[in-house]
């Protein structure tokens, strides 16, 4: 699986260097309703609810009998499923804490964050993709990553621009589908 972010990574990658922490995940426990209760490296603790990501692409898996308990911790810090399906612990943290985006990766805001574009994970291979141009513009992933992550951006394109807008204006993003 291809994994996506508008605008938010951490670490080198490509010669680029984020100063934004990832926040990691040190405690997990499922709750009713497509919930987690959720502490984090910080000291931040909370409850992140995911029932409007429930019976949506990936994550319709969650809706068969006891799939969204079997929840752990990943090795980066994330939330993950038996299933395979995961959740970035950032997007996790901004759930919890109500912030936006911007607030959590300050160069958001400060506009030196620039082209737009996303960050693509695959494995260990992580790169970063100009959503005007579609060209890699930091980072590399195998052929058949980079296939997949293009032809899910073309798809996407006009929606991208858009969260785009709404991350450098702190505004809440959504989630995209993935590919069918």
């Amino acid at each position: 699986m291809v994994g996506f972010a508008i605008g938010s990574a951490v670490g080198a990658v490509g010669g680029l260097i984020y100063t934004s922490p990832m926040r990691r995940l040190i405690s997990v426990r499922p709750l009713p309703g497509c919930r987690l209760a959720l502490a984090f490296d910080d000291g931040v603790e909370g409850v992140a609810d995911l029932s409007d990501l429930a019976g949506h692409g990936v994550f319709t898996c969650w809706l068969q009998s006891g799939e969204f308990e079997k929840v752990t911790i990943g090795d980066s810090g994330e939330a993950v499923w038996a299933s395979g399906v995961d959740q970035c612990p950032d997007a996790l943290y901004l759930r919890v804490t109500g912030k936006a985006a911007a607030q959590l990766f300050p160069s958001l805001e400060r506009g030196d964050h620039d082209p737009p574009h996303i960050h693509a994970e695959y494995g260990d291979f992580r790169a970063l993709i100009d959503i005007s141009s579609l060209a890699v513009i930091g980072g590399a992933l195998p052929p058949r990553a980079l296939g997949l992550t293009v032809e899910w951006a073309t798809m996407h394109k006009d929606e991208l621009q858009d969260l785009w807008a709404l991350a450098r204006s702190s505004q809440p993003l959504h989630r995209l589908d993935p590919l069918p």
